[in-house]
């Protein structure tokens, strides 16, 4: 069973050349060319380089649904190729701004703002393409080579971002990560499968109106509104928990700079083996029970990170238990999450369902943020670590409960009728 549900992949080589134009750009992103050029090129400070972060997360809470609602509109390849483009474009502009001398944060904000609005669409934008160019039952493993990419890319890329920017120069890693954008372009490019004209749907009020049909997609289908519980659930908890790992595990574990960031780089490389168990899992057990399965023993797995105390090598061996543990299961969760959602959304509101998803996400992480910086001093690290791991338990209820978890062979999934 294994060896041919693979094989069909390998032989498709239009997904290959998505995935392989989806993995180059991963891992020039994570180069971190724009955030290494404000800190080394010019000088930022920590205010700036956090306002700098902001900003990329800006377009996806401003426009995000737009660009749900327009991927609906128009066939997908092109939108991914033109933001590939587009975004070589803004990356190359530093490098070339700074040959003049003209190089401001005033630029890196603007160029960090439309990165980032271009990032949203193209996420969008490929989320809704991928089951034009595979089957349902091959959404799983298609997913999983994609999340693969990811946590690759999450291992080594920042990396060697640095090491570019230290060795030649931030602007360098700018162009390599325009480059990574180009070559993503050809592969796209290259991609032969026909697309079909999509379906348009008459709703009075133009884009702005059908930008928020995603919501009504959801609202009908009791799968996805349990898979939005969950999406909102994860994310608050990132959002509490990013808040304040750093801290604590500097303040509160003692842990020293190099030490923690040996901790956190486990879990890339657990994240990287949960992408190859999601497609066991889900054979095993079904797509809707693994996803449910992952789900909780990924939250079960996160009371490790409050519970790690005493002397610093017990710090660590909880806190890398925790990687080692909670990572594979996190992995796991959104490849299921994100093929069962590409499986049962109709493709009309497939790019509105996306970016209404990720909408809940990015809301779901700020109001986490937000929560953590007003409730910090009453619970103390420990306490926000606990409401966070709260979170993700309750986004694993609602999966629970949903009739989500009943979903077994994708193939057979079948997508409520647009209304």
């Amino acid at each position: 069973m294994r060896a041919r549900f693979s094989r069909g992949l390998w032989r498709r080589p239009d997904f290959l050349k998505l995935w392989a134009g989806t993995t180059i750009s991963l891992i020039g992103s994570g180069l971190g060319a724009v955030q290494f050029t404000a800190l080394l090129f010019l000088d930022a400070s920590a205010r700036e380089m956090a306002g700098l972060t902001a900003i990329g997360v800006l377009p996806g809470l401003l426009g995000g649904l737009a660009a749900g609602a327009w991927t609906d509109r128009a066939r997908r390849r092109p939108i991914l190729i033109a933001a590939d483009l587009a975004r070589a474009a803004l990356l190359l502009s530093l490098p070339a701004a700074a040959l003049f001398d003209a190089l401001t944060m005033a630029h890196l904000y603007t160029a960090a703002f439309f990165l980032g609005g271009l990032g949203i669409l193209f996420d969008v934008a490929y989320r809704s393409y991928l089951p034009a160019l595979v089957a349902k039952d091959e959404l799983i493993d298609a997913n999983s080579k994609i999340a693969a990419s990811g946590s690759a890319a999450e291992i080594f890329a920042f990396s060697l971002g640095g090491w570019i920017s230290q060795l030649t120069s931030s602007l360098v890693a700018c162009i390599a990560d325009a480059a990574s954008f180009v070559g993503s372009a050809l592969f796209l490019s290259r991609i032969r499968a026909p697309e079909p004209r999509p379906e348009r749907l008459e709703i009075e009020g133009g884009i702005a109106r059908e930008a928020f049909q995603g919501f009504a997609a959801i609202r009908r289908d009791s799968r996805l509104l349990g898979i939005a519980g969950s999406v909102t659930g994860v994310h608050l908890s990132h959002g509490l928990i990013g808040s304040v790992i750093l801290v604590y595990a500097n303040r509160t574990l003692g842990l020293s700079p190099g030490v923690m960031g040996l901790v956190f780089a486990v879990g890339g490389v657990t994240s990287f083996a949960g992408t190859m168990a999601a497609s066991t899992m889900t054979r095993r057990f079904g797509a809707g029970r693994a996803l449910v399965l992952a789900s909780v023993l990924g939250a079960l797995a996160s009371f490790t990170l409050p519970a790690a105390r005493g002397p610093e090598g017990v710090a660590i061996a909880f806190l890398v238990l925790g990687q080692i543990l909670n990572d594979p299961f996190d992995a796991v969760r959104e490849i299921t999450r994100t093929s069962v959602e590409q499986a049962i959304t109709p493709d009309a509101v497939r790019g509105r369902v996306n970016a209404g998803l990720q909408l809940l996400a990015m809301t779901g992480q700020l109001a986490g943020s937000l929560a953590a910086i007003v409730l910090v001093p009453a619970l103390g690290n420990r306490g926000i670590l606990l409401a966070g791991i709260a979170c993700q338990l309750a986004g694993a209820a609602a999966l629970a409960l949903s009739p989500v978890r009943h979903e077994h062979d994708l193939e057979s999934a079948t997508p409520v009728p647009v209304g």
